[in-house]
């Protein structure tokens, strides 16, 4: 199919036919660009935004790189680098998800089968533009040509790697062929670009100073959405920002790139909403893991970092906090990092048994989300700290069995699964305690058959001294 058969299929007018791609056709590429722009946006179109997409694939296949691209060198065509950019927003737009209200409001089941199929397309068409992109840089015999050709391709490439993480990291909205459409797109873009590694795509070459690579340009596309008042209209955004930090950590540290968004993130952490909350924390966390070496390999494990700086911002927000949503989204959120702090969470022991033993006494809804998490910190909190338990264990086991006789007896309307994943968590951290203090958890297990009637509290108080036997 020839240049002017693809015109005429997607519905454009020229001025002239031309009778071969290799001749420059009467109709610009700017015009065409724009046209194809008015096709996708056009709800009353005759043709299907899949059948215009479909041609716009052919149109970069078959096109003459002179007419796509020859007019970057001169000064006419100086307006074409913003009409690539227009275009390339529009077709990424094309893909993208709904804007909502808030994080909880979730996609629905349509919207979950029909943007995978779009984005395999999208990415289609970007995937032929980035490799004729590459290809001008050899084709064209203009030499003034590669150097306007590969500023295109800078300018193009922030928004092609938005579109590609936003796309291929398993989420919601993504299937696996949009997921290997997204990686073969941002694998071409790379080798496009000349790269050898993404992380080289996003810094730069270290040997060529002029170029920084697209980190900067995409973290600017990235700040309007990332506002308090914008993030969160845009599900995919938090996920992008985040799998973008932890692939480029030397050149967030240069020119202290990480410290100003880890100021900017940490800043928020006195917002009392729950869902900018749960955006803010785990973006902090794969952050930290750029600005600081791992806790417990740390040289000197009594010099305070800055996850110590979050942690205890952290447990003092938690340990005022009443508010159901708020504490749901805080004790999801403490497991990872006593993950990260290892044995170093020892700094904190005090505060997170406060809050623990305070968190395992409110019942918090039906599915329990908070105790459970707490559940879970508290289990990684023994694996880490076990050394340190002695000294607890009379405030944990009290605590411990208030949850197991509490959930054994309430006439709440909780699921019976969940009921029974929050009895064999506690049990579970009791016989964690067990390995750490085994006489002293036998002393405290022992009067609790004389004074508890509940056959669910002596059955689960049998699971552990099975255990310690």
């Amino acid at each position: 199919m020839d240049l002017p058969e693809i015109l005429n299929r997607l519905q454009l007018s020229g001025e002239t036919d031309a009778p071969s791609p290799s001749l420059l056709p009467g109709l610009p590429v700017a015009k065409v660009l724009s046209q194809i722009q008015e096709l996708l946006q056009d709800e009353k179109t005759s043709k299907t935004k899949e059948d215009v997409l479909q041609d716009t694939m052919r149109l970069f296949e078959s096109a003459d790189s002179q007419w796509l691209f020859s007019n970057c060198c001169h000064s006419e065509g100086s307006d074409l680098g913003k009409v690539y950019v227009d275009f390339t927003g529009v077709l990424v737009q094309y893909a993208a998800l709904p804007h909502c209200e808030t994080e909880s409001e979730e996609l629905s089941e349509s919207w979950c089968s029909i943007i995978p199929g779009k984005a395999c397309t999208v990415a289609g068409v970007l995937l032929r533009l980035v490799r004729r992109l590459g290809a001008a840089n050899v084709v064209l015999p203009c030499s003034s040509t590669a150097d306007p050709v590969r500023s295109l391709l800078c300018k193009l490439l922030p928004p092609v790697f938005v579109f590609c993480a936003a796309h291929m990291q398993g989420l919601p909205w993504t299937n696996v062929q949009s997921e290997l459409a997204a990686r073969e797109l941002l694998a071409a873009s790379v080798q496009t670009a000349g790269c050898e590694t993404l992380t080289e795509l996003l810094c730069g070459k270290s040997s060529d100073d002029d170029d920084e690579g697209i980190l900067g340009a995409v973290l600017e596309l990235l700040k309007p959405e990332m506002k308090k008042e914008t993030w969160k209209l845009n599900q995919a955004t938090k996920h992008v920002f985040s799998w973008t930090l932890i692939q480029p950590a030397a050149a967030l540290r240069q020119f202290n790139r990480a410290h100003v968004l880890y100021h900017a993130l940490f800043n928020h952490l006195y917002t009392p909403e729950a869902h900018l909350i749960q955006a803010v924390l785990p973006c902090l966390l794969d952050l930290l893991s750029v600005l600081e070496k791992p806790p417990q390999k740390a040289g000197d494990p009594r010099k305070a970092t800055r996850y110590d700086e979050v942690l205890r911002l952290v447990l003092t927000h938690m340990e005022m906090e009443h508010k159901i949503p708020l504490r749901r989204v805080y004790a999801r959120n403490i497991p990872p990092f006593i993950e990260r702090l290892g044995i170093v969470i020892v700094r904190h022991l005090k505060r997170l048994e406060r809050v623990i033993v305070g968190y395992l006494e409110v019942y918090d809804g039906p599915e329990e989300v908070a105790r459970l998490y707490t559940l879970q910190a508290l289990e990684n909190t023994i694996q880490h700290a076990w050394p340190r338990m002695a000294s607890r264990l009379d405030v944990l086991v009290k605590s411990l069995l208030r949850l197991i006789y509490d959930v054994s007896t309430d006439c709440s309307p909780t699921p019976q699964a969940v009921r029974e994943d929050l009895l064999q968590r506690a049990v579970h951290c009791l016989i964690l305690l067990h390995h750490c203090c085994d006489q002293e958890l036998r002393t405290a297990l022992a009067g609790v058959h004389r004074t508890c009637p509940v056959t669910r509290v002596l059955e689960c108080i049998e699971k552990v001294q099975q255990d310690t036997q």
